[in-house]
């Protein structure tokens, strides 16, 4: 993921137990403008493939989280 999505530190993916096909993912960008950019302008020319699997998402939310709590085990 690193060649291919560089604005990305990393990522987590829950599924929900209760309802059959929903998800929860949660993503870290180097920046909210780099995520902005690349979501808006690359997926297509950069991976034909997107187009394909945006259009398989529906009802998608979106929450930008600009100062994130994030605790490790101490």
């Amino acid at each position: 993921m690193a060649e291919q999505a560089p604005h990305i530190l990393g990522m987590t993916v829950a599924e929900h137990a209760d309802r059959r096909g929903d998800f929860t993912q949660t993503v870290y960008f180097t920046s909210q403008q780099e995520a902005r950019w690349f979501g808006r302008e690359q997926p297509v020319e950069f991976d034909p493939s997107f187009a394909e699997f945006s259009s398989l998402m529906t009802d998608v939310r979106y929450f930008d989280l600009r100062d994130p709590r994030l605790d490790s085990p101490g």
